[in-house]
């Protein structure tokens, strides 16, 4: 989004500044002087490496929204409600009655199945997804638990529902 707004203000801005950034790129005169070596095989080389580090940028990406999102994450039993509060910009906090939880399911990923680490989320009754529901909404049904060591799940799925036989 950064970029389409810095291509439109570069593209339509009326002001002298985009004029003196203007330069024109001629990829024929590229192509002669070949900088990267006399082989197409080096273009290749270069889009693969632009690739992998457009992918490595995203996931860095992401794994620092995950930090923003889920900062200072706490779970707490309050009675017959869990309350769930997390974020470092944006406070978030949602209470789930215990009684209302209809599903539960435990994510494993790759990495976390090396690492020992399993997300879990949950389904209330009356808790289906909206497409402007609210981030306390989101933060409670799809990311109950968004990152917990194996060996800590039977311990909170007992609190959650107690006699629940998860490894069935």
């Amino acid at each position: 989004m950064v970029a389409v707004l810095f291509g439109a203000l570069f593209q339509f801005s009326p002001w002298e500044w985009n004029r003196r950034f203007h330069f024109e790129f001629d990829f024929e005169a590229l192509m002669k002087s070949r900088p990267i070596g006399y082989s197409p095989l080096g273009w290749v080389a270069v889009g693969i490496a632009i690739l992998l580090g457009t992918l490595v940028l995203l996931r860095l990406l992401s794994a620092l929204w995950y930090v923003f999102r889920f900062y200072g994450y706490e779970l707490r039993r309050n009675g017959e409600d869990l309350r769930i509060r997390c974020g470092l910009l944006t406070k978030v906090s949602a209470t789930v009655p215990r009684n209302r939880i209809q599903f539960i399911s435990i994510h494993r990923t790759w990495l976390g199945k090396r690492l020992g680490v399993a997300s879990i989320r949950i389904e209330t009754a009356g808790g289906g997804a909206e497409s402007n529901e609210d981030a306390a909404a989101t933060i409670s049904r799809q990311w109950f638990v968004p990152a917990i060591g194996e060996e800590e799940i039977a311990t909170l799925l007992e609190e959650v529902r107690p006699g629940l036989n998860w490894n069935e």
